[in-house]
């Protein structure tokens, strides 16, 4: 694999975290596996058939596309749109495709009670979103009565559950929570169906919010969505591993510049290798000088400014390393974590900004 970037996605990490969310959970509680941006940068059709061999309950897509390309990849598994619909020929699609999407808007509403009755043993599932406090999607708590006898009294849908979404989650000490999730029963008391509000942050720092069911995303693929910390403070392990190798090795002198706008000169004779990995692949541009990489047992600092497909490594006194070494960017040995606060960016942006051209392999 020398001089091509690929990540390594580790169906053992999968199946610990996994395994961790079950032993997490009350029983009853069902899980709705979110896949959205390629499965978090994980690849959309590969994590999906998994998620689904592993028993999820659900997969969440964000979008009509995502479902229809879990769909053509033969994941038979229920799915949710979880931005909705928002054309009545979108509407149709998911329901032909047995999908079911989330309603957030009064348009919406109004829009699916046009849908066709071209399989009326077969509506369409929607969950009910209320906006509780984060003020983004969601039907408001004055309106949700109404609106959802308006979708108890259409024969072309059926509500499969009622839902909400926490702002503040990563910040356990946030008045918000609790004033969420308390809007959200009082709204749904007496609401029969399946609720749900509870994402990774939620799940790990908030039992109270472990309804009946829960929508992981981040937390499946090892990473922490609690700012600070690691999928491992958690005893999650990191499913991907993005890697690439050495493809050239030089020596610099003291006032040497390397890389573009010669941002890093160095200070004495020093050994720069060359990786081939560059924002191309996703690696962050702004990665500043120091942050780390991982080489044959230890991290070696990034000098100089990424470029689209390389980047820089100082390895001076290091004789061990060598063109067509592995070089990891990020995984168990390196939390992506650890890379975005060095960047300044969230691990959520690393992992979904990982290119297409980069090969996924499932080992």
């Amino acid at each position: 694999m020398s001089g091509v970037v690929y990540a390594t996605i580790d169906s053992k990490a999968l199946e610990h975290n996994w395994r961790f969310l079950r032993n997490h959970l009350p029983s009853s509680c069902k899980i709705w596996a979110v896949v959205k941006a390629n499965a978090y940068g994980h690849d959309l059709e590969l994590m999906g058939r998994w998620f689904s061999t592993m028993g999820a309950d659900a997969l969440g897509v964000a979008r009509i596309d995502e479902m229809k390309r879990l769909r053509a990849a033969g994941v038979e598994c229920p799915i949710i749109v979880m931005s909705g619909c928002h054309q009545l020929f979108n509407m149709e699609t998911a329901r032909d495709c047995q999908a079911d999407i989330v309603v957030h808007s009064i348009k919406q509403v109004d829009s699916l009670m046009n849908i066709s009755p071209k399989n009326s043993s077969k509506p369409l599932g929607v969950w009910l979103k209320v906006e509780t406090g984060m003020n983004r999607l969601g039907i408001t708590p004055n309106e949700s009565q109404k609106v959802r006898e308006r979708l108890l009294n259409n024969s072309q849908v059926v509500i499969k559950g009622s839902m909400s979404h926490y702002a503040n989650a990563d910040d356990n000490s946030s008045s918000l929570n609790k004033k969420q999730y308390d809007i959200f029963k009082l709204i749904s008391s007496d609401w029969q169906e399946d609720k749900s509000i509870a994402n990774s942050a939620a799940i790990l720092e908030s039992k109270s919010s472990l309804l009946d069911w829960v929508r992981p995303g981040i937390m499946c693929y090892g990473v922490s969505p609690i700012e600070g910390k690691t999928g491992f403070d958690f005893n999650l392990k990191p499913v991907m591993s993005l890697k690439s190798s050495v493809i050239a090795v030089q020596d610099v002198k003291t006032g040497d510049a390397v890389g573009y706008g010669s941002r890093w000169v160095s200070d004495s004779n020093r050994r720069i290798a060359v990786v081939a990995c560059g924002y191309g692949d996703g690696y962050p541009q702004n990665a500043p000088d120091g942050t780390p990489v991982w080489v044959k047992g230890s991290n070696v600092p990034i000098v100089g400014r990424v470029s689209m497909d390389l980047l820089t490594i100082d390895i001076t006194g290091r004789a061990d390393i060598d063109v067509g070494d592995e070089v990891v960017l990020w995984g168990p040995q390196l939390p992506v974590e650890t890379i975005a606060s060095f960047a300044g960016r969230s691990s959520y942006e690393l992992l979904t900004h990982v290119a297409d051209r980069v090969e996924r392999k499932l080992i």
